[in-house]
């Protein structure tokens, strides 16, 4: 999971609620799409809000990104995309 940076007394909240929602991604579109897409989509969407000043809504914000992006990347006649692999 992304570790995201972040200041004061709500940083375990965030955490916990950061890993509720990628443990309901997985849960909901590893079958789908497989578990290395769904660890993509949700790396991209929490990149997307990595500098963000306001640390409340970043879970939701990048549950509902990384779901569209795992929703597109399943609709029938997409060709899956391929996972880039880290270093």
């Amino acid at each position: 999971m992304t570790a995201i940076s972040v200041d004061g007394a709500d940083e375990d909240q965030e955490r916990s609620a950061l890993q509720a929602v990628l443990a309901r991604l997985h849960h909901d579109f590893d079958h789908v799409v497989g578990s290395a897409r769904v660890e993509h989509a949700w790396e991209a969407a929490c990149h997307r809000f990595a500098g963000s000043r306001i640390r409340a809504f970043v879970p939701i914000l990048a549950e509902r990104r990384a779901v569209k992006e795992l929703r597109t990347a399943s609709a029938p006649g997409q060709p899956p995309d391929p996972v880039e692999e880290g270093p």
